[in-house]
């Protein structure tokens, strides 16, 4: 698995499209509004040769209620799109990355 590529994997609408759709998947837990829970977890997952994503996990987290909406943030993006792959020597492979989502109460 590499975390670095000669031509690393592209979510479709790119970059920006990622962190939209991200931010419109997440859901601020009740729960954690109340108790005015707020911070940046780090998810952690694994796009594959087959453009699709994998092995969604915690990196960092804050509290579990916050750390399982952000987790589920990103599921979700795995079930609806698939990545353009990330290629080495001309060869798909799996390649890691991290995405921070910040929930912030006001």
């Amino acid at each position: 698995m590499y975390t670095y590529t000669e031509e690393m994997p592209i979510y479709p609408g790119g970059p920006d499209q990622l962190l939209t759709d991200i931010s419109r998947a997440t859901k601020y837990p009740a729960a954690a509004l109340r108790k005015q829970e707020q911070g940046k977890v780090y998810i952690h997952f694994i796009v594959r040769p087959d453009g699709m994503m994998a092995d969604v996990v915690v990196q960092k987290g804050v509290t579990s209620t916050l750390d399982k909406a952000a987790v589920e943030a990103v599921e979700q993006l795995g079930h609806n799109k698939r990545w353009q792959p990330g290629f080495q020597n001309r060869r798909a492979v799996s390649v890691s990355f991290t995405v921070p989502i910040a929930f912030h109460y006001k």
